[in-house]
């Protein structure tokens, strides 16, 4: 089976340049369905589980063509891992 998500960071402004293997792009408007992982990163597999199992239970109806994503509230260092919080985001209709 193969997965793909993006990880994703919200800009004011598009940059004229980026390292490689990151590109500009934009999610289009969508409803998501939004399991939220508070903690070290170490455990997030399960976040990612938890929506995998939803989506696969139909507890959601999933919208195709917009891969998952995570959005990043806060930054390692600027807290204590426990309190880290990431949203593992998958389209919904």
């Amino acid at each position: 089976m193969e997965v793909k998500y993006t990880a994703c960071l919200g800009v004011d402004n598009h940059p004229d340049s980026l390292p490689a293997g990151m590109f500009n792009s934009s999610i289009p408007k969508t409803n998501i369905h939004v399991v939220r992982h508070v903690g070290a990163y170490d455990h997030i597999g399960g976040a990612w589980s938890a929506q995998i199992t939803m989506q696969r239970g139909k507890e959601f109806a999933s919208k195709r063509g917009i891969h998952p994503f995570e959005r990043y509230h806060n930054k390692p260092g600027e807290v204590p891992d426990k309190e880290l919080i990431a949203d593992i985001c998958f389209a919904a209709k």
